[in-house]
């Protein structure tokens, strides 16, 4: 049931058609580079795929994605020595995390995904066919970013929906 899920994303909105990507099944997620090559393996967590809905493991590949779209263009600019914006802005931030307590790449990178919540839930109304609110999409392509300023910015009665949202579509296939 799992391999169908994510034969069914990939078939019909999956952002890694256009990037050096590949999906995997393993007990925790997290997007990674395969030394010495351009590319980029997106692992699911496999109660994810057990229990989430479809728009759960939608999100969760547009994030992961995401990620490993950030590090393909840290790579380019590396290899090619051509400067690019997702790169140069991943610098400058990691460089202002540094003089803070973060320290934490992963986190930079949820720093920059954060400016890219409203087009992450315009994806998931075109992968889910608007069968909810772009308000409701919005509202769950925060999952994820708990750890970051921006998110922790919001008001409460936002964060309670998000946390809301993200149980319900999490749990929804739980035995």
């Amino acid at each position: 049931a799992a391999k169908k899920k994510i034969h069914r994303f990939k078939r019909r909105a999956s952002p890694c058609r256009s990037h050096n990507c590949s999906l995997m099944l393993k007990p925790n997620g997290n997007t990674t580079k395969i030394p010495g090559l351009t590319h980029y393996n997106i692992t699911l967590d496999k109660r994810l795929l057990k229990e989430g809905s479809n728009l759960a493991i939608a999100k969760t590949i547009i994030h992961k994605t995401l990620h490993a779209y950030m590090l393909m263009q840290l790579d380019r600019m590396r290899i090619e020595r051509q400067y690019n914006d997702i790169a140069e802005r991943l610098i400058l931030l990691y460089q202002n995390t540094q003089v803070g307590q973060n320290k934490d790449a992963n986190m930079t990178q949820h720093k920059l995904i954060t400016e890219f919540v409203e087009a992450m839930a315009e994806s998931l109304a075109r992968y889910d066919r608007g069968q909810h609110t772009l308000e409701y999409y919005r509202l769950m392509s925060w999952g994820g970013l708990e750890k970051t300023d921006e998110y922790k910015a919001l008001p409460e009665a936002e964060k309670e929906k998000i946390k809301r949202i993200l149980y319900d579509e999490l749990t929804k296939n739980r035995p």
